[in-house]
C-alpha cells in the first residue's frame, strides 16, 4: 500500500508539473487541426492520449499465472485465454505506467443540398505496441455516414445503436468509466480451473451489456439508421449480418465457430430537460438473431466422446436492458437492469458422426445484470460512484458446455460477479484532464473447481484530448 501511495502522488506531481507547463504556453490551444479542401470537404484530425499508472491487490494464485497455464479454452475467442497458454504472462506486473493513445480522423461535406451532411470517422490506435484490449489491427472504428432532416444513416465497423442509446450508470461514470473503466483490463484473469488448469473468464458476465454488445459492440460491420428527434425520443435499429465479420473481405471468407448471425440491435431513448433544473433520460433496448453453432475442431479436453466434427447447437438470440437516469443540479442518478434470456444456451448436442447425444440438463440458462450509480459535476472537478452486479447461470456458457457437462451439481448454479468503483476528474484547462479511480471487485462461483477472483484496482492518470 505505501508503495502504491509514493507511486500515486509521484505521478500527480508529474501532472502538476505539466499543467503548470500548459498553462504558461501561449500556444497551448487544445484544439484539433482541420483543413478544408477545395470541394468543401473538411478533414479533422483529432484523439486522446492517456498515461496511466496502476496498482492491483488479488488472490495470489491468479497474480502469478504461470502456474496456471494449460491448454487454450476449446473454442475460444478471447485472446487472454490464448496467450495464457502460450505462456506469454510469465512475467505478469500488478503494477506499472502504462498508455493508450488513439488518433481520430473525421471528414465531413455540409450543405451538399437538401441540408444534407456526409462524412466519414476513422479512429487508429496510436501505441507503441497492440491495443490494451490485446488488439493487433490498426483501427478501432471506421464509419461512413450521412444525415439530414430524415435521421442520420451509417455504415461500416463502430458502435450499434443499442450501445449509442443506453441509458445506464456507466454512461455518468467519471475518470476511467468505473465499473466499466480501465480497472478490467488490468485483471485479465477472472478465474481458473484447478484440476485443468485453465483460465475460466467465460463462466462470468464481466460487463453491463447485452450479448451481442459484450464482445462485438464497436467492431462487426453493420449498417444503422437513426431517427431525428421526435419530442425528445430517438429511435435507433442497426442490422449485423455475421458478428464475427470485422473490416475488410479478409474477415469475410474466414469460417467461425459460435457467435450470432443476422443480428438486429435496436433501441429508443428518451431525453427532456425541465425548466425546473431537473434532466430526465430513460431507454429500452432489444437484441435478436440467429446464434452460430459451436463445431469442435479437435477432441475436448472435458469429454472425450466429444471429438472434432461435434456441434452444438444453440438457442438464438433474445435479450433487453432499460435504462434511466435523472438529474438536478450537478447531480446524477443511474441505473440499468438487463436480460440475456437464454441466448446462445446449447439445445442440442451431436457427435462427430451426427448422431444425437443426450443434452445434460443445467437448471440455470439465463443471465442478468444491474448496475447503479451517482455522479456530481461543478465547474471542472466530476466524481462518481458506480456498482455493477451480474449472475450468470452455468446453462448460458456454451464455450464450456462439455466442461460443465463433467462438472457435477455445481454447475446448476449461478456464477456471480460485483464490482463498486469511485472515481474523480479535475479538467485543469481544455482537453487536460488528471483523474483517479478506485475499484472493488469480486468473483464467486458455486463449481468447486473453480477459483473466482477478487480485489480492486488502483488508477491514476492524466487524459490529454485534441
Amino acid at each position: 500500500m505505501k508503495r502504491f501511495l509514493l507511486s500515486t502522488a509521484m505521478v500527480f506531481s508529474i501532472a502538476a508539473v505539466t499543467t503548470t507547463a500548459l498553462a504558461s504556453d501561449d500556444k497551448e490551444k487544445n484544439t484539433a487541426v482541420g483543413v478544408k479542401a477545395e470541394n468543401g470537404i473538411e478533414v479533422q484530425l483529432g484523439g486522446t492520449i492517456d498515461v496511466q499508472y496502476g496498482n492491483v491487490s488479488q488472490k495470489k494464485a491468479l497474480t502469478n499465472p504461470v502456474k496456471i497455464q494449460g491448454l487454450a479454452v476449446p473454442g475460444s475467442k478471447n485472446d487472454i485465454d490464448k496467450l495464457a497458454a502460450a505462456g506469454k504472462f510469465k512475467e505478469k506486473a500488478d503494477r506499472g505506467i502504462v498508455n493508450n493513445t488513439k488518433l481520430k480522423f473525421s471528414i465531413k461535406k455540409k450543405d451538399v443540398g437538401c441540408n444534407l451532411e456526409y462524412g466519414g470517422v476513422i479512429e487508429l490506435n496510436a501505441d507503441v505496441s497492440q491495443s490494451s484490449t490485446f488488439n493487433k489491427n490498426p483501427a478501432t472504428k471506421t464509419v461512413i455516414y450521412t444525415q439530414g432532416e430524415f435521421g442520420r444513416a451509417e455504415v461500416g465497423s463502430y458502435d450499434g445503436a443499442g450501445d449509442k442509446l443506453k441509458v445506464s450508470a456507466i454512461g455518468i461514470a467519471k475518470a476511467t468509466g468505473g465499473v466499466d473503466g480501465d480497472w478490467s483490463l488490468w485483471v485479465p484473469f477472472k478465474a481458473y480451473s484447478k484440476q485443468y488448469k485453465l483460465v475460466m473468464n467465460q463462466l462470468f458476465l464481466t460487463d453491463p451489456y447485452l450479448p451481442y454488445s459484450t464482445d462485438h459492440a464497436k467492431k462487426s460491420n453493420k449498417a444503422t439508421y437513426y431517427t431525428p428527434d421526435l419530442n425528445g425520443f430517438t429511435f435507433g435499429v442497426s442490422y449485423i449480418p455475421d458478428v464475427d465479420v470485422k473490416g475488410s473481405v479478409a474477415e469475410l471468407i474466414r469460417f467461425r465457430t459460435g457467435g450470432y448471425k443476422n443480428v438486429i440491435d435496436s433501441g429508443i431513448k428518451y431525453k427532456k430537460k425541465f425548466d425546473n433544473g431537473f434532466d430526465l433520460a430513460g431507454s429500452a433496448i432489444v437484441e435478436f438473431g440467429k446464434a452460430k453453432n459451436i463445431t469442435f475442431d479437435s477432441v475436448s479436453a472435458y469429454d472425450p466422446s466429444l471429438k472434432a466434427g461435434s456441434i452444438l447447437k444453440r438457442k438464438n438470440l433474445r435479450s433487453w436492458e432499460l435504462g434511466g437516469q435523472l438529474g438536478y443540479k450537478g447531480f446524477t442518478l443511474a441505473g440499468s437492469y438487463g436480460d440475456w434470456g437464454k441466448s446462445g444456451s446449447v439445445r442440442k448436442v451431436y457427435d462427430a458422426n451426427g448422431g444425437v447425444k443426450p443434452l445434460v440438463a443445467m437448471a440455470k440458462k439465463n443471465a442478468t445484470f444491474w448496475t447503479l450509480g451517482t455522479s456530481y459535476a461543478i465547474d471542472k472537478f466530476g466524481a462518481s460512484l458506480t456498482y455493477m452486479d451480474s449472475r450468470r447461470g452455468s446453462g448460458s456458457v456454451s464455450m464450456l458446455y462439455d466442461y460443465l457437462a463433467t462438472s457435477g451439481s455445481g454447475a446448476n448454479g449461478y456464477q456471480k460477479m460485483n464490482a463498486v468503483s469511485f472515481g474523480l476528474e479535475y479538467q485543469v484547462m481544455p482537453g487536460l484532464l488528471p483523474y483517479a479511480e478506485y475499484t472493488s471487485f469480486r468473483y464467486k462461483t458455486s463449481l468447486d473447481d473453480i477459483s473466482p477472483n477478487n480485489g480492486h484496482v488502483a488508477l491514476a492518470g492524466v487524459k490529454i484530448s485534441f
